[in-house]
Order: C-alpha cells, then sequence, then structure tokens
C-alpha cells in the first residue's frame, strides 16, 4: 500500500509521517470494497500533530528527525 497525496486527495493527507506515530493505516474491507482508515494509537491531545508511520517504501525525503527513524540515512537528502 502506498499513500501519495501528490496523485490523490483525502483526508490522510493531513496526518504527517512519523517513526514514532500516534496513529496507525488499517485497510477495512467488507468483502466488496476495501477502505484505508487511520487509527489511533496513543491518546492525543488538542492541537497535536497526528502522526502515522507511512512504511519502507517513502515518495519523498523523511524529516521526522527521530534518531530512531529507519529513513535517518537521507534526512539530509533533497525531495525528487
Amino acid at each position: 500500500m502506498a499513500i501519495n497525496a501528490e496523485r490523490m486527495g483525502g483526508l490522510m493527507r493531513f496526518a504527517n509521517h512519523s517513526f514514532d506515530p500516534v496513529a496507525k493505516v488499517v485497510e477495512v474491507g467488507n468483502g466488496r470494497r476495501t477502505t484505508v482508515v487511520v487509527v489511533t494509537t496513543k491518546r492525543i491531545r488538542r492541537g497535536q500533530e497526528i502522526t502515522a508511520d507511512y512504511g519502507d517504501d517513502l515518495w519523498f525525503v523523511c524529516r521526522c528527525g527521530s534518531a530512531e527513524c529507519r529513513h535517518r540515512a537521507i534526512q539530509g537528502c533533497c525531495d525528487p
């Protein structure tokens, strides 16, 4: 699965990537249709940024800043 706000719009475009997210992306299906939803995994305070881990195949340079981020080797690069 890939979420790409450059090609399609949806409310998910407001959830930024982070290695330490407060939400996760879940596929929900009913046998006829599959929908992607964002489910919170931590308590979110008013004004707090909504973040989710987009996975390994990023289409942008990660700038989450986490020392634990698996994409930290490219954090100083320019976006494609």
